[in-house]
């Protein structure tokens, strides 16, 4: 029960760096690498794990160009959606262990970009005792021609990949549009 408590005391300060953190999205991509497009180590609670500061694939492809503007408004675009992700990753994260045991319930297939609806639930112990949850989930509708999905995650970001840091996440969207896929 307790880790359910912290999980709601952390809520205030994520909301307080995320909005540090998108006050400075304009600001943060003059001070990335133009070697590595990564911004430096002193603004790590500012920078995504996996993805530079271009973003990944998809988000590369929606914000194309080279010049300066394009350059600048994909990495500001990349460092809002992302906001103090490495910090919510680094300071709110927890720890995983490969000998964590990890309960499931749900379907993990469940997702909106898969187009499965549903939800999945994730509890991490040690030692038999709760040292962390994941409730995610997704439900789609259609309304006149609009399609979208509520989703939420909350907790921290459990996706089966025991020995890493999981992310504290609070997110709730009940309008998240749906791309068309042309048929």
């Amino acid at each position: 029960m307790l880790v359910f408590l912290k999980w709601l005391l952390l809520i205030p300060i994520e909301l307080s760096s995320s909005i540090i953190a998108k006050a400075l999205c304009p600001v943060l991509p003059f001070f990335v690498d133009p070697k590595t497009n990564r911004l430096p180590d002193w603004l790590a609670w500012f920078r995504t794990l996996h993805c530079d500061a271009d973003g990944d694939p998809d988000h590369r492809a929606k914000h194309p160009g080279t010049g300066f503007f394009a350059t600048w408004w994909r990495r500001t675009t990349w460092l809002w959606r992302n906001s103090a992700y490495g910090f919510s990753l680094s300071v709110l994260g927890v720890q995983t262990r490969p000998s964590d045991f990890l309960k499931t319930i749900g379907n993990p297939e469940a997702g909106d970009s898969v187009r499965i609806p549903g939800y999945c639930n994730r509890y991490l112990y040690r030692n038999k005792k709760l040292l962390a949850f994941h409730w995610y989930g997704v439900w789609f509708y259609h309304v006149l021609s609009y399609e979208g999905c509520i989703r939420w995650s909350f907790g921290w970001k459990l996706w089966n990949r025991l020995g890493e840091v999981a992310q504290f996440h609070c997110y709730f969207n009940p309008f998240k549009a749906i791309r068309r896929v042309d048929r």
